[in-house]
């Protein structure tokens, strides 16, 4: 739960004076309108969670600091943050650990100025992000990549799906009829997602299309495909990105420092992993699915993420993952986390078929689709999706 921060006096009362004093004097601006309030929380490093509402908060590890961290890789007076004339500052006090800014270096004593969805590092370990009220009246969007390739397969089964609120590959089932075509149409329906209906109320609707056509067309017959997607929403001033899965693909995001699964693979071993079976990793039939839309159980999950300017999500069926392994994946998606989403998604394929574990021919359709949020008016001209 979200906890204010009080001022706290005390034995840091003469040091706090000479920092703010050394800081006014590197040009800090005078304090002026607005209401200092933004949001902190740990990435990683710990599970802070506070609601900062004085202009003044001395961050360290020190029992008198404002806001403590007890962590051995944070300085006991290591950071300070500032709120003058509507913006956010952060000031690194002297000390020797390090600081860091989206990556990079602030320079002691220098105020600098933070945006909504920045991330601040303290040390070695912990991670900070900063988020402001501001960002819920500021319009977001996507700024997409992809890519689809055949790989070691004759034909692509798979299908994307790159709008500027809506993002989503499709897995054709392989060794059923139909695949591409069931992969098409779940894709096909997404880009016309009725305004009033969430993810997760439009997946049995994908579902029964999929079986329809099954039914009505012989050469479809027992057709199926996996699906992930990813929707931004602004829901009652919030952002959020809520996104359905089934199937063996994946749904990831990357808030700059972690990457994270958000999805569970709908497979046999996937499932045995689940019920805790220790056999679920060398079970010879662990990648058969048990869930897609098509196949007798088509339940689909969902899932939910607060949305920030900077976050990535990666989207992939299971041709990737597979193809590097699941280390290997995780270690390439972060090696490529400063291209843009489009130069990104291409060295992505690249990497998969240049470094794969199992033999060319082996290798499935390889597609991935990358979004970055970005403050609408950043995001490059894309086509206007559906539900904003």
């Amino acid at each position: 739960m979200s906890k204010s921060i009080e001022p706290v006096g005390g034995p840091f009362a003469r040091r706090r004076a000479e920092i703010a004093a050394t800081i006014e004097r590197t040009g800090l601006p005078p304090r002026g309108e607005g209401i200092p309030i933004a949001w902190l929380r740990t990435i990683s490093g710990g599970d802070l969670d506070v609601l900062l509402t004085n202009d003044d908060v001395l961050i360290g590890r020190a029992h008198g600091c404002d806001l403590v961290l007890r962590h051995d890789t944070v300085s006991r007076q290591h950071l300070r943050l500032q709120f003058r004339s509507g913006h956010w500052y952060a000031i690194r006090l002297p000390t020797a650990a390090p600081t860091r800014l989206n990556d990079r270096d602030i320079p002691e004593g220098r105020p600098v100025r933070l945006a909504s969805g920045d991330v601040l590092t303290l040390g070695r370990d912990v991670a900070l992000r900063l988020t402001t009220p501001s960002e819920a009246a500021t319009a977001l969007g996507m700024d997409t990549g992809g890519e689809s390739v055949t790989g070691g397969r004759h034909s692509n089964e798979d299908s994307l799906l790159m709008l500027s609120d809506l993002v989503a590959v499709a897995d054709g089932v392989g060794g059923r009829p139909g695949g591409a075509v069931a992969s098409a149409l779940a894709v096909d329906m997404l880009r016309h997602l009725p305004r009033l209906l969430t993810l997760q109320q439009f997946a049995p609707v994908i579902d029964a299309a999929v079986r329809s056509l099954a039914a009505s067309d012989p050469a479809q017959r027992h057709m199926a495909t996996t699906l992930d997607a990813a929707h931004l929403i602004n829901e009652a001033g919030t952002w959020k990105v809520a996104g359905v899965h089934i199937g063996d693909g994946m749904a990831i995001v990357d808030d700059g420092v972690r990457l994270t699964v958000l999805t569970q693979p709908h497979n046999l071993g996937g499932q045995l992993a689940a019920e805790g079976n220790p056999a679920a990793g060398r079970h010879p039939e662990r990648d058969r699915l048990v869930r897609a839309f098509g196949l007798p159980e088509s339940q689909s999950d969902a899932w939910t993420h607060r949305a920030a300017a900077g976050n990535r999500y990666i989207l992939t069926t299971d041709g990737i993952p597979t193809a590097l392994g699941p280390d290997r994946f995780i270690r390439a998606l972060g090696a490529l986390r400063r291209r843009t989403p489009h130069d990104a998604a291409r060295a992505l394929i690249d990497v998969a078929g240049r470094e794969a574990v199992i033999p060319p021919g082996d290798i499935d359709n390889l597609t991935v689709v990358i979004a970055d949020v970005v403050q609408i008016e950043d995001a490059p001209g894309h086509v206007k999706g559906s539900g904003l």
